[in-house]
């Protein structure tokens, strides 16, 4: 029996195909692989677009430096200072753990030790009471960093660039400060409320504050710092957390 012309043997399998299934499948095949490409450029452009939403700071200037200025008043002190960020040192925590699977694993983030954060706590040092000093930092995490809630935890320097985040992320970043400062703090987790401050440990009850709210962990009186409600003192408390169930968090 002879084979048509429109029929070919199958490399493969041996089967006659018609000519025209073969250029079929040979379209099918191509228009996969176009609408895959097609899908992988537009995930591409869409992370570029959420990079440029979420870290445009960095990309307005050009990804190599961000500078941000900060006035600091605190009574009789004026401080105003730039802190200049370099992008490098800014995706270092951008590629870090960012996992939050338990309340503890918020220690990680506080970055004493971070260059920036001990420049910020220098512009802060010439301040030399200790409950002035700890207002004063309060002060510029409450009226520098906006609040925006995330869906994700950041590390200081981040939540500096971003100049936003959550109660956690505030909170993080003045405990950094504090602890630069050579400050006791912990982090204090509410956890009806989803809300986080710091405890600060003064060497005496706060004198400025309305009421002077603390706790007692191991021994030591830490004070309430409320980071997102600007015009709380150390020692201030939101009537709605007044009496809430919390979790201390050592850093």
């Amino acid at each position: 029996m002879e084979i048509p012309e429109s029929f070919n043997y199958c490399p493969y399998c041996g089967a006659r195909t018609p000519r025209g299934v073969r250029r079929n499948a040979a379209l099918i095949v191509l228009a996969v692989i176009v609408v895959a490409e097609a899908v992988a450029i537009i995930g591409l452009y869409a992370l570029y677009i959420d990079v440029c939403l979420k870290y445009e700071n960095l990309l307005y200037y050009g990804f190599k430096t961000v500078k941000l200025t900060y006035a600091i008043e605190y009574g009789q002190i004026k401080i105003r200072k730039t802190l200049e960020i370099k992008a490098k040192d800014y995706i270092a925590y951008f590629s870090a753990d960012h996992g939050v699977h338990r309340l503890e694993d918020y220690a990680k983030f506080v970055t004493e030790n971070d260059p920036y954060i001990k420049q910020i706590a220098s512009w802060l040092s010439q301040i030399t009471d200790p409950e002035e000093k700890a207002d004063a930092a309060l002060s510029l995490c409450q009226l520098s960093i906006q609040y925006e809630a995330n869906e994700a935890v950041y590390y200081p320097l981040e939540t500096i660039v971003r100049e936003s985040g959550a109660c956690d992320e505030k909170s993080i970043l003045y405990a950094s400060i504090m602890k630069a400062l050579g400050y006791d703090v912990v982090l204090i987790a509410y956890i009806e409320a989803l809300h986080m401050n710091v405890g600060v440990h003064l060497p005496y009850p706060p004198r400025h504050s309305r009421d002077a709210y603390g706790i007692l962990v191991e021994g030591k009186y830490y004070y309430m710092a409320e980071t997102t409600n600007p015009g709380f003192l150390v020692g201030d408390l939101p009537r709605d957390l007044v009496g809430q169930e919390y979790y201390v968090i050592k850093v």
